[in-house]
C-alpha cells in the first residue's frame, strides 16, 4: 500500500495569474488534482505547473506562512 503524499500547489485566478496557494493529501497525482478540481472555483483554478510533493521542512514553512497570513 502507497503512503499518502501532501501535495502543494497554487491557486492561478482567470487571468492566469497566481492568487493563492494550498494543499492536499493524496496517495497519487492523480488523485491529488480529482481532489483539487472539486475544490476549484471559477475565480481559482489550479495551476497544475506548481504542484509538488511537500517533504517535512517545507509543509512546516507553508504552515508558519499561513498562520502569518491569517493573523
Amino acid at each position: 500500500m502507497s503512503k499518502l503524499k501532501n501535495y502543494h500547489f497554487n491557486w492561478k485566478d482567470q487571468e492566469g495569474m497566481y492568487c493563492g496557494f494550498n494543499d492536499v493529501w493524496a496517495y497519487s497525482k492523480r488523485e491529488a488534482i480529482k481532489k483539487i478540481r472539486e475544490m476549484e472555483s471559477k475565480n481559482m483554478m489550479l495551476a497544475i505547473e506548481t504542484m509538488e510533493i511537500a517533504d517535512a521542512e517545507y509543509r512546516r514553512k507553508m504552515t508558519e506562512l499561513g498562520n502569518f497570513m491569517a493573523s
